[in-house]
């Protein structure tokens, strides 16, 4: 009974022993199953890409771009679109709605101190790299080249990313919340182009010299160059003349006058100046007898000179930033060095009538052209339309590939 009872154990132990294998077995396969029915999660099938195209100079990126995701399963579906004259939040929200919840949207824009920057945006993350080059002009169709070819380099590292499952860049309100406060310390210290070059202007004067009725007018050019904080320049003006009457005589009175002048400026604003100068020049005044009492006979017309130095407080103003123009207004008070004394001469002594005051008191007007001022506007309007060419030993945040 004994060695029965054995046997009968052996045979359990072996069954057990066989059916927990085979339990194991079943577990292992179904696990295995399991697995091969459900997919994972992180990596992509595949990846929709909206490139949207500014220009005739991103249909070479597009192309680069479309090389670089031959071997990729990236889908590229270009998008013709207006300039890029908008601000780049402005972009981001529109790249945000073109998006939706299973494309991504690629497209470059312009920075402002040159270069472009290269933005994918994908499942509400923005990602973003800039390309710069401080010797754009030196690279000419070179410098082009490897700047688009980088782009699209820095776009293949990222296509195969986020094929891979992982995130890219940062969140769409982190992004605006920076560009916010960039936008406000770019505010502080505003990036405009500088104010310097040749000019020359059109200028009617008006000074109270004590004689003339209705005042002493003048019409004339100016030439100057003018920089930031100061300028130079010289005048030369012709004037009209004035009748001046008594009991006696009437006599035609004109002032012509050559100067030049320099100036500091204290304002300098990009539609206004302020300006304080000092005038130094030689006047001349012409005196020609119209009518005269037949007692008395008619001098020949004379130029009588005499020595100015003039104080002057300026203003210029700017109607439109489309054209070089400014509008100049200033006042000032002549300093005279022997003014001119009217009168008869009586024999051998002269008669003074009257003479001019030693201040007088100056008002002018001037239209000014500076044809600097046209040009360098329109090299920023050209600078925030198409992206500077970049090269590639210049990129930064490259992702290895």
């Amino acid at each position: 009974m004994r060695r029965g009872s054995c046997v009968i154990g052996y045979d359990g132990a072996v069954r057990s022993g066989v059916c927990l294998s085979l339990l194991i077995v079943l577990w292992a396969l179904g696990t295995s199953a399991g697995h091969a029915q459900v997919p994972a999660a992180g990596p992509l099938a595949s990846l929709h890409v909206v490139v949207w195209l500014f220009g005739d100079a991103d249909g070479e990126f597009l192309l680069r771009l479309q090389g670089q995701t031959v071997d990729l399963p990236v889908v590229l579906q270009p998008e013709a679109r207006d300039s890029p004259i908008h601000t780049r939040d402005v972009r981001l929200r529109q790249a945000q709605e073109r998006a939706g919840s299973d494309r991504a949207v690629v497209y470059r824009e312009p920075l402002p101190g040159g270069g472009m920057r290269v933005c994918l945006f994908y499942k509400q993350r923005i990602f973003a790299r800039d390309l710069s080059e401080p010797n754009a002009a030196s690279g000419g169709g070179l410098g082009a080249s490897a700047a688009v070819e980088s782009a699209a380099l820095i776009l293949r590292s990222a296509f195969r990313a986020l094929l891979a499952g992982e995130a890219l860049g940062s969140g769409v309100e982190e992004t605006l919340a920076k560009s916010a406060a960039d936008d406000a310390g770019r505010s502080n210290t505003p990036d405009r182009p500088m104010l310097r070059g040749f000019f020359a202007a059109l200028k009617w004067q008006l000074g109270i010299d004590g004689v003339s009725p209705q005042a002493g007018h003048a019409l004339g050019l100016s030439a100057g160059f003018v920089a930031e904080r100061w300028l130079v320049r010289g005048a030369l003006l012709v004037g009209i003349p004035a009748l001046v009457r008594d009991a006696l005589s009437v006599v035609a009175l004109s002032r012509h006058q050559l100067s030049i002048s320099a100036a500091w400026v204290p304002v300098s604003a990009e539609r206004l100046r302020l300006q304080l100068a000092l005038s130094a020049g030689l006047c001349g005044y012409l005196r020609a007898t119209q009518e005269v009492d037949p007692s008395y006979e008619a001098a020949a017309p004379r130029l009588l000179p005499a020595l100015c130095l003039a104080p002057q407080l300026g203003l210029w103003l700017r109607p439109t930033l489309r054209l070089p123009l400014f509008i100049e207004l200033e006042a000032g008070a002549d300093v005279l060095w022997g003014q001119p004394r009217l009168g008869y001469v009586d024999g051998a002594s002269f008669r003074e009538h009257t003479t001019l005051w030693p201040l007088q008191p100056v008002w002018s007007l001037a239209l000014l052209w500076i044809p600097s001022a046209r040009a360098k506007n329109t090299q920023a309007k050209q600078t925030a339309r198409l992206p500077a060419p970049v090269s590639a030993s210049h990129r930064r945040g490259l992702y290895g590939d």
